[in-house]
C-alpha cells in the first residue's frame, strides 16, 4: 500500500480495521489481550513521540544550539501555552459561563473533572493538522522533483 502512495500510518488503520473483535457474538478476548498488551508501551511512548515529532519542532536545533538557545525556549514555550494549557484553559473559561448560566447543560453523568480531561483533548486536533501538513509538503516536494 506504501508503494500506491498511502502513507504507513493510514495502512496501519486499514490494518486495525481487521483485528477480530466480536467471533460469533462473543467477545474475542485475545483482541482484549493485545489491547491490553499494547497499551501503557502506546499510552506512555508511541502517542508522546508521535505528538513531539508532528509538533514542528526540528531536532538539528537541539543538536547545535543547545536547548538553552531562547529561540528554542521560545518555541517550546510556545507549544506548551499554546497547545496545552491554551486550549484548556480556553475550552473551560468558555463552557463554565454557558453552563452556569443555563444556557446548556452537561449531560448528568458528567462531572466538570471529566469535562476538563475531555477539554485536554483540544489540542490533538492541531497535532493531526500539522502531521498531515507535514506529509503533503513531503508529497509536493516529491513531485516538484519529478
Amino acid at each position: 500500500m506504501v508503494e500506491s502512495g498511502i502513507h504507513d500510518t493510514l495502512c496501519r488503520a486499514i490494518i486495525a480495521l481487521f483485528i477480530p473483535v466480536n467471533i460469533k457474538g462473543e467477545f474475542n478476548t485475545s483482541f482484549k489481550k493485545l489491547e491490553n498488551l499494547t497499551r501503557p508501551f502506546v499510552n506512555y511512548f508511541i502517542l508522546p513521540l508521535f505528538v513531539f515529532m508532528n509538533s514542528g519542532i526540528l531536532l538539528e536545533y537541539f543538536a547545535f544550539k543547545g536547548i538553552c538557545s531562547n529561540s528554542i525556549l521560545a518555541l517550546i514555550y510556545g507549544i506548551i501555552f499554546g497547545l496545552f494549557v491554551g486550549k484548556q484553559l480556553g475550552i473551560m473559561l468558555f463552557s463554565y459561563p454557558f453552563v452556569k448560566f443555563k444556557l446548556c447543560n452537561l449531560p448528568s453523568d458528567t462531572s466538570w473533572l471529566k469535562f476538563y480531561s475531555i477539554a485536554i483533548l483540544g489540542g490533538i486536533g492541531f497535532t493531526l493538522s500539522l502531521f498531515i501538513g507535514s506529509i503533503l509538503r513531503l508529497r509536493a516536494a516529491a513531485l516538484q522533483t519529478l
